[in-house]
């Protein structure tokens, strides 16, 4: 995760789409 979850509020839901991906 080159992202930080704290920072970026759709962090969370960019993980599920590279999940879904």
């Amino acid at each position: 995760k080159r992202y930080a979850p704290t920072t970026k509020p759709f962090a969370m839901e960019n993980d599920i789409i590279k999940l879904l991906s």
